[in-house]
C-alpha cells in the first residue's frame, strides 16, 4: 500500500515543471477573475456618475428660472 509521502513525491523534473505551471496557471486565473470584477464594478461607478451629469446639465432646460437666468453656470460651477 502507497504512502502519502509516495503520492507526492517528484521523481522527474517534469514533475516539478508541470506543478509550478499549474500554480502559475492559477494564480493568473484568480489576478484575472479579480481585475475582471474591479472593472466591472468601475464601470457601473463610472456610468451612474455620467447618467448623474447627464440629469443635472438637463437641468437648466427643463425648468425655466426668469429670476436667475444664470443657473446653468451656477449648476456648471
Amino acid at each position: 500500500m502507497k504512502q502519502i509521502q509516495d503520492f507526492f513525491a517528484l521523481v522527474h523534473q517534469s514533475d516539478v515543471i508541470t506543478y509550478l505551471f499549474g500554480i502559475t496557471a492559477g494564480i493568473l486565473t484568480l489576478i484575472g477573475f479579480a481585475t475582471i470584477f474591479v472593472s466591472i464594478n468601475s464601470q457601473h461607478k463610472a456610468e451612474k456618475a455620467r447618467e448623474t451629469y447627464w440629469e443635472l446639465a438637463s437641468l437648466p432646460y427643463q425648468f425655466t428660472n426668469y429670476k436667475d437666468e444664470n443657473i446653468g453656470k451656477q449648476i456648471f460651477q
